[in-house]
């Protein structure tokens, strides 16, 4: 059998990892089978096979490519806003930004699960997690500079620090609360963390 080709091995292997993950959003991790799997995406099982030498592998692969799309998602929200925002608005912006894609968002509750179990896969959560924290740091530096109001830059920015950890915090909260209730909206969350970060 001919090597494929860097960019296809690529794009094969993204074709598994969405597969797998519309298998997994349908019936969860634990009860999806690689032979669902393989007939999701429709390759042979030798191709499957090819990439990921068992299930555990493509749930990793899988797992972390959703982790990066909503940090990244999220990283976006926040780069096309470019005013000065304090943690109500920011935390709005970015359940805005969740509610958005709301099915793949809770996806992350499966991946969340599997982290006790799989070393590798919570290193990839957490290096997300932390640039996640950094990124809604700096949106709120200069928020965190007129909190202050002295010549205290280290305090400023440990404001922004401790504000970002909050936010993350409600995010994940969030994204909990959306699973449990399917009934909860995203706007009156949102207008719940209005009154509680309001500043």
């Amino acid at each position: 059998m001919p090597k494929l080709k860097e960019e296809t091995q690529i794009a094969r292997r993204e074709q598994i990892a969405t597969a797998a993950m519309a298998c997994f959003a349908r019936n969860g991790f634990a009860n999806t089978s690689m032979a669902d799997i393989i007939a999701e995406a429709g390759l042979s099982a030798g191709s499957i096979y090819s990439h990921f030498a068992t299930k555990a592998d493509l749930i990793r692969y899988a797992a972390a490519g959703l982790l990066e799309h909503r940090t990244q998602a999220l990283h976006d929200e926040v780069e096309s806003n470019g005013t000065v925002m304090n943690p109500a608005a920011l935390a709005d912006s970015l359940l805005t930004q969740i509610e958005l894609d709301r099915n793949r968002t809770l996806l992350l509750l499966q991946v969340w699960a599997e982290i006790p179990r799989d070393s590798e896969l919570g290193v990839v959560a957490s290096e997300n997690v932390g640039r996640l924290r950094s990124m809604i740091a700096d949106s709120l530096g200069a928020w965190a500079a007129e909190q202050e109001r002295g010549d205290a830059p280290d305090r400023a920015q440990q404001i922004a620090l401790e504000s970002a950890d909050a936010i993350v915090a409600l995010l994940q909260g969030s994204v909990v609360r959306m699973a449990f209730d399917p009934q909860a909206q995203a706007k009156h969350l949102r207008a719940g963390l209005a009154h509680v970060l309001k500043s």
